[in-house]
């Protein structure tokens, strides 16, 4: 298990975060802001020994406007993914930021199916609780998943390649707020 630390709009140090991980997980998202990392700051991740992991999130209830939403924020996502020089054989996951409940779930996986008519369903991940993973698992909606612990109520999916551990109770590292995470595959989605 390794430790990366995703934040939205915090610049933490990254000597310390360095000093406590291997990586960062940082936004592409449509809003331009803040939120959306840049080369310069991707670049500024690489030379300080850390390696990426890029999420898309536009809105909380994005994933529940179907496969039409899901197709243009995958363009986004990987128009931003290339400005920063992230790979193209490297997954993004894209968020379901809410307790989404079985009914809903027929609609998060037309946006999913948008999102891989994309990238691809290989480079096709999601983050949300342990319910929504194992469904998205089960129905080969994503080939990635990143588990927060929101919703999960201290169970873990066995198909979580990063789980969050401090979704709700962000820690200071670097003189900035980021919720830590933890690797639960070799292979996690990262850029290195």
């Amino acid at each position: 298990m390794e430790r990366l630390f995703d934040y939205a709009s915090a610049r933490p140090d990254l000597d310390a975060l360095k000093a406590s991980g291997i990586g960062v997980v940082r936004y592409v998202c449509a809003l331009i802001g803040t939120k959306v990392i840049t080369k310069e700051e991707a670049d500024d991740i690489r030379a300080h020994g850390l390696c990426l992991v890029l999420v898309y999130e536009q809105y909380e209830l994005r994933p529940l406007e179907g496969r039409a939403a899901g197709h243009a924020d995958a363009l986004v996502a990987l128009a931003q993914a290339r400005a920063a020089g992230f790979p193209d054989d490297r997954p993004v996951y894209f968020a379901v930021d809410f307790d989404a409940q079985p009914i809903q779930q027929t609609v998060i996986d037309e946006y999913l199916q948008g999102v891989a008519e994309v990238i691809g369903l290989e480079r096709t991940g999601v983050y949300g609780g342990i319910k929504l993973i194992d469904r998205c698992w089960s129905n080969k909606t994503a080939s990635w998943f990143w588990q927060t612990g929101a919703w999960s109520k201290g169970a873990e999916s066995k198909h979580a390649h990063l789980v969050q551990m401090t979704a709700t109770n962000p820690q200071i590292i670097g003189n900035a707020k980021v919720n830590v995470d933890e690797t639960r595959q070799a292979d996690f989605g990262a850029a290195f």
